[in-house]
């Protein structure tokens, strides 16, 4: 099955009943975010994001790994070579990253805890090593497209985030960031094109106000 195909192909295909699974290729490509300075380099742990969309209810292997579904059509993303990436993964590497370009001194933590349980938090940061951590919900990571020639698009990340200290002090409480796009497409529109707009446009501007706040806090506590 070819990686370019558009959303009329993966509409036949989906009535038609074949099923289709494709992982295509999505670079985050950064921005410099402006005028911010990190003054505190205690080590900040972020732990694996839980994922709470809708798409990740469904009982199957890629549930987690979706971003589009139509019948028994599946579409999700490719990254740093490995095909269909967890989604809330894919989200959480590139917040990482973000901090680390800016001089955080963020790590990540293989564990999935609650974000609302600031106990739970204190005990896993006490237990890595490190001043405080990050735990977030992955609320949506959703492309949704309607129309016949013309595409009405719409993308919208959003998550919700929490960071804890040490001692237990919550700094930030389940706080949600968000981004969405809404645009018109033509109905050839590849599904590499709809990937790379929810990356780049929207979960970039939901990536970077969580970013901003998060370094606020810890100078904060600096």
């Amino acid at each position: 099955m070819l990686k370019k195909i558009t959303l009329a192909g993966f509409i036949i295909f989906s009535i038609s009943g074949c099923t289709i699974r494709n992982s295509f290729p999505v670079e985050y490509n950064k921005n410099k975010i402006e005028n911010m300075s990190v003054v505190n380099l205690d080590t900040i742990g972020v732990a694996k994001w839980q994922d709470k969309r809708n798409l990740a209810s469904f009982n199957d292997e890629l549930a987690e790994k979706a971003v589009m579904r139509m019948g028994p059509a599946i579409i999700g993303i490719t990254n740093n070579g490995v095909e269909f990436v967890r989604v809330a993964d894919f989200v959480r590497d590139n917040f990482i990253k973000e901090l680390t370009s800016l001089g955080v001194n963020a790590k990540a933590l293989d564990v999935t805890p609650s974000n609302s349980d600031a106990t739970l938090l204190k005990n896993i940061a006490q237990n890595n090593n490190v001043k405080m951590i990050i735990s977030a919900d992955l609320l949506n990571f959703d492309i949704a497209c309607s129309g016949t020639w013309t595409l009405d698009c719409s993308k919208n990340v959003s998550f919700s985030l929490s960071m804890v200290d040490d001692l237990g002090l919550q700094l930030i409480t389940r706080e949600i960031f968000n981004s969405s796009l809404s645009n018109n497409e033509g109905m050839g529109v590849l599904h590499s094109t709809l990937l790379d707009q929810i990356t780049n446009d929207v979960m970039r501007e939901a990536l970077k106000k969580a970013v901003i706040k998060t370094i606020e806090q810890l100078n904060n506590k600096s």
